[in-house]
């Protein structure tokens, strides 16, 4: 087929909407489609319309988007964020197969009970799930496994940013749990028609991001998340940092990366995986088929000089593939700002303490002075908050000014039952 310099971006938003740009400044032209007639809540303003040329609206009308893509002849279909992800198949394996991913495992690729089960079934590591709408059903495979006295995970199969992921440890709390994500709309305005229950494992929690080419995968970094327990929310956001790529645990988690990609049918195209270190097995959390968001590409150029974005980019553009592993120039983390309770923003100029610091690269903050905040419970309510990144070349200097940041940020967030009007803590 005689291919365009068009590239369709299905829902770019979140870090998707990075691609414009870069796709512009190669001379290509970004078309956008959306999958749903407008963006949920929580992407809408990261959406940039007039980034793009034409901005299409799927309303359930594959064949009429599909006609019309065809017709643009595009050289790639690209998920922009989790929303985006089944569609994008879909578009890709019609208009631009030879950048496609395995038609018959695009279930897998999106919903978490499906690649669960898939993982499983390919003999890969794996915690242990049930994805079903039958309380009961659930309550058989907790007697069946052995699970009875073990905390439980409780999400939706098909959500993103930790969006409803509850962690139960006492059996009575589990029926309310499950049936206060069975039906519900989750933050990307899907109704959770399956709960997905796991048990619960622990260790060390890593990020791998990727890109896949011809079937392919190059690693563009690795990071280590650490998480905490904000009262039943169990995945609420610390830190983040990217990882040396002579760090030893790097043997265990890359392979185990590739054969979960595999495994999915991935041929093409930017995933992140998380994958818990427990003990000494490397087990699936999720795969998310597109970029890591909240930004990520942008600070992962200033930790390793380059990203997942920019290898998807230089390929589609010129046909280049990245080095076979990256190289990490400089040490980065990613503070999350965290609510532990209800509570008051006071004293928010102290924040300004924060830009001072040595290892201060950039921060946003989405609050203001009198403020009420909520306990964060997912990654949608941290950056309702805000984050602040940091770099340096010394670990000791770097672990200093986090802690500098957690300390301003305690100082910042009042409890309400002592937030009278007008205090200031120093």
């Amino acid at each position: 087929m005689n291919f365009t310099n068009t590239v369709i971006i299905v829902d770019p938003y979140s870090s998707g909407n990075q691609y414009a740009n870069a796709f512009l400044e190669r001379g290509f032209t970004p078309v956008a489609v959306l999958s749903s007639p407008f963006p949920p809540d929580v992407y809408s303003a990261s959406f940039h319309p007039a980034d793009f040329s034409l901005v299409l609206r799927y309303e359930n009308n594959t064949d009429v988007i599909l006609k019309k893509l065809a017709e643009l002849r595009p050289r790639a279909v690209i998920a922009g964020t989790e929303s985006g992800v089944e569609l994008a198949d879909i578009i890709a394996a019609s208009v631009c197969p030879d950048l496609s991913n395995d038609p018959d495992l695009k279930e897998c690729r999106r919903d978490k009970g499906f690649m669960g089960d898939r993982i499983r079934e390919m003999e890969l590591n794996h915690i242990r799930q049930i994805c079903t709408d039958d309380l009961n059903e659930v309550m058989r495979w907790i007697s069946d496994n052995n699970l009875s006295d073990r905390p439980l995970v409780i999400k939706p199969p098909k959500s993103a940013g930790t969006d409803s992921v509850i962690k139960v440890t006492d059996r009575s709390d589990i029926a309310g749990s499950f049936n206060a994500v069975l039906h519900k709309k989750n933050k990307l305005d899907i109704i959770n028609e399956r709960v997905l229950v796991q048990e619960f494992v622990a260790g060390r929690e890593f990020v791998i991001d990727t890109f896949s080419a011809d079937g392919v995968h190059y690693v563009s970094n690795v990071c280590e998340y650490k998480k905490a327990s904000n009262r039943k929310q169990m995945a609420v956001y610390e830190s983040l940092e990217w990882l040396s790529e002579e760090d030893p645990v790097l043997d265990k988690l890359l392979p185990y990366n590739a054969r979960v990609l595999d495994a999915l049918g991935v041929r093409f195209g930017c995933a992140h995986m998380e994958v818990m270190l427990d003990g000494n097995e490397v087990k699936l959390i999720e795969v998310g088929m597109r970029l890591h968001g909240g930004g990520h590409p942008v600070y992962n150029r200033l930790a390793t000089g380059s990203s997942q974005l920019d290898h998807l980019v230089n390929y589609i553009c010129s046909g280049s593939v990245p080095p076979e592993k990256y190289v990490l120039h400089k040490k980065a983390r990613v503070i999350f700002l965290m609510n532990r309770q209800e509570a008051v923003v006071r004293n928010i100029h102290l924040f300004d303490n924060i830009l001072h610091l040595n290892s201060y690269v950039t921060s946003f903050l989405n609050i203001k002075e009198g403020d009420r905040i909520m306990p964060t419970n997912d990654l949608f309510s941290t950056f309702s908050l805000g984050i602040v990144i940091l770099a340096n070349d010394s670990e000791q200097e770097l672990q200093s000014d986090s802690e500098a940041v957690r300390l301003t940020e305690s100082r910042m967030f009042i409890p309400v039952s002592t937030a009278a009007p007008g205090s200031v803590i120093i």
